[in-house]
């Protein structure tokens, strides 16, 4: 059976906010740990982030390749985490967790958090034949197996990046088998929230 594993995005640098958005907070909780809660009650088995160190995050964390390099950046360094974990767990079964070859990636960005867990779960659940599962044509949240052909796009994207490059998710899905769900009921819940106005219509919309 494959493994559901969650992955907040949180390595952007917050230019337009002018300050960490993984930061800030709904109800005292900030959207990183906001987001770590709703992967988790979406059913992922474990969830990870993507990005620089932070004091509030004790639990599981992997460096992007290139720092200030996109979401894409952080989708690379949880596809590589998962192949070291399971290069570990050839070497040493019996100390290492269960293997993550078959698992399944669910990412969210940290900056929007209107998402809810069962619009996640629909989305994990989707597709179980897809490399690839978005709500229409919103490249966050994604869900990606991973197989060879998502391998596959990765170590291009890689070597992309490492290059100078730049990569766009919708870029990374060229090529693979992607089921589209529509987005009628959860429209909303893909809102990013970027800017210091934004940051406050949201919170005008929440005490209202």
């Amino acid at each position: 059976m494959s493994r559901l594993v969650g992955v907040v995005l949180a390595g952007g640098q917050s230019r337009r906010m002018g300050e960490d958005k993984a930061a800030l907070s709904i109800g005292g909780e900030t959207l990183l740990l906001r987001a770590r809660r709703l992967l988790l009650e979406a059913g992922c088995d474990e969830v990870v982030m993507s990005g620089p160190p932070r004091a509030e995050w004790p639990h599981r964390r992997v460096e992007d390749p290139v720092a200030g390099a996109g979401p894409v950046a952080g989708i690379v360094a949880a596809l590589r985490w998962i192949a070291a974990a399971d290069e570990s767990r050839a070497e040493s079964p019996a100390s290492t967790p269960a293997s993550l070859h078959n698992s399944r990636l669910l990412f969210v960005a940290v900056d929007t958090p209107l998402l809810q867990p069962q619009s996640l779960r629909s989305l994990s659940e989707a597709g179980p034949d897809a490399d690839a599962c978005i709500f229409a044509d919103s490249p966050l949240p994604l869900v990606l197996s991973n197989n060879p052909d998502v391998r596959a796009r990765i170590d291009l994207a890689e070597r992309q990046l490492r290059a100078g490059g730049s990569c766009s998710i919708r870029w990374l899905m060229d090529g693979l088998k992607v089921e589209r769900l529509g987005v009628t009921a959860c429209t909303d819940q893909l809102r990013n929230i970027n800017t210091p106005d934004e940051w406050r219509k949201l919170n005008d919309e929440l005490a209202n």
